[in-house]
């Protein structure tokens, strides 16, 4: 059954171009580890659960971002930057479970476990690009405190080809 479901993963990852590769892991039954662009999301079967696997992913800011969040962030604001990325991960529930480092350089995301009997390419596709999509949440709930740092900064001019940028919320930035 393991190596069944271990081998659906890797054929639909493949058909999906995301060039997974198997990983040793001493407590998992499997681990596949898969890019995403850029983003590494890994494929767990521990064996803690015999009837489920969840996504990982690991997020950690560069020196440099948490450079520029110690310069733009007062203890305030820092304060209430962290608790809404809490915030927002408690609130999404395929996120069962995060964890931050103690100066909050890394979180951790697990996804929500991904039971066996309703395992299908839909279900477990659904679950590995909504865990991608969260790797961009905590620089985006930074995004409010930018203004207040840049307020002479514009959004860039509607001609640009970049997606979103004829967004009417941004017209009546400019």
């Amino acid at each position: 059954m393991i190596e069944d479901v271990e081998s659906k993963i890797m054929k639909w990852l493949k058909e999906e171009k995301f060039s997974p590769t198997k990983k040793e892991s001493p407590n998992a039954y499997f681990h596949i580890e898969a890019k995403v662009d850029n983003l590494v999301l890994n494929v767990i079967h521990g064996t803690y659960f015999k009837d489920s696997l969840e996504v990982v992913i690991g997020f950690a800011y560069s020196p440099d971002q948490m450079k520029l969040i110690n310069e733009i962030l007062d203890p305030v604001s820092k304060k209430r930057y962290y608790n809404s990325v809490h915030l927002e991960l408690q609130r999404h529930p395929l996120v069962w479970n995060y964890h931050f480092t103690e100066d909050y350089s890394d979180i951790n995301l697990h996804s929500k476990r991904l039971y066996y009997d309703s395992l299908t390419k839909d279900s477990f596709m659904h679950l590995f690009f909504f865990m991608a999509k969260m790797f961009k949440l905590p620089m985006t709930l930074l995004q409010p405190y930018f203004w207040a740092f840049w307020p002479e900064w514009t959004p860039p001019a509607k001609t640009s080809s970049e997606k979103g940028l004829d967004d009417p919320a941004l017209e009546r930035m400019r």
